[in-house]
Formats: C-alpha cells, structure tokens, sequence
C-alpha cells in the first residue's frame, strides 16, 4: 500500500495550490516507483479533487484482492510478540473457522498486560487482560450501586 507523509498528503488536498503542482509534486517523489497506471489514477483524483478519497479506495481494492484470492484479514494485538508456534496455529484455526487463507496483521500493545484483541471484518473479541479487568471493574461499580 502507498503510505503518503501527512505533509505530502495535506499538500495533495490543498485547493491552494494548482492541480498542476501537486501533479508535478507527486510525479516527482513516486513517478519512478509506481506503475504508469497507478501515477494516472492518482493524477486523475487530484485533477477532480477526490485525492481525499485515496485511503477508502485503496482499501475498497485490496477488499476486493482478499475476496478474489479467498483470504481473510485478521488484526491481532497482543501485549507481546507472538512465538511463530503461537502464530502458525492460530492462523490455522481461523483458517479452518472462515475456509480462507488467512493474512494476519500483527499489533503489540504493552498496556494490554496478556491475552489478544482479535479483529475481523466489524467483529472484535477482545480477551486481554486489560479488558477482563475493565469489564471485571464495571461489574463491581454496577454491583455496588
């Protein structure tokens, strides 16, 4: 995926400066390391002042390549790195539950203590400790009211 600078990007989406500029800005920094059709499509967002539309429709694509190639994107954050063992065998078991080769982006987050939150499509589980803990809090401030 193309991950433009946030200073770049404002630049793409500013109407203060003329389509040609930010044409000739963007040509110049990926001209070399894109596709002649991808520097087309992104010249043709600017010139119709949709460029603020470039994340959703990359996303919208690779939908579409996961739907194509029969995978399934799953985040998982976890409050340390996964063992390769841990990871072969979940990647596994999620490819046995949806019937698709799984492509699994990784996420560390130290606050969660233990446990994983699992993400796919609009469902989330989130079996961390720091979770349980605040579910577990909640309970007992209801309970004590």
């Amino acid at each position: 995926m193309i991950d433009l600078s946030p200073k770049f990007r404002k630049v793409c989406l500013s109407p203060h400066i003329p389509v040609i500029a930010r044409e000739k800005s963007l040509n110049k920094l990926l001209g070399k390391h894109i596709a002649k059709e991808v520097g087309n499509f992104l010249s043709v967002l600017l010139r119709n002042n949709r460029f603020y539309l470039f994340n959703d429709i990359v996303l919208a694509y690779e939908k579409l390549v996961h739907k194509e190639w029969n995978r399934q994107q799953v985040s998982i954050v976890t409050a340390s790195e996964l063992s390769d063992a841990s990871e072969e065998s979940l990647k596994q078991q999620l490819a046995l539950k949806f019937n698709k080769q799984i492509v699994l982006n990784k996420k560390i987050d130290p606050s969660l203590m233990g446990g994983a939150i699992l993400m796919v499509e609009n469902r989330m589980l989130d079996a961390s400790l720091k979770g349980k803990l605040e579910r577990l809090r909640k309970h007992v401030l209801r309970g004590s009211k």
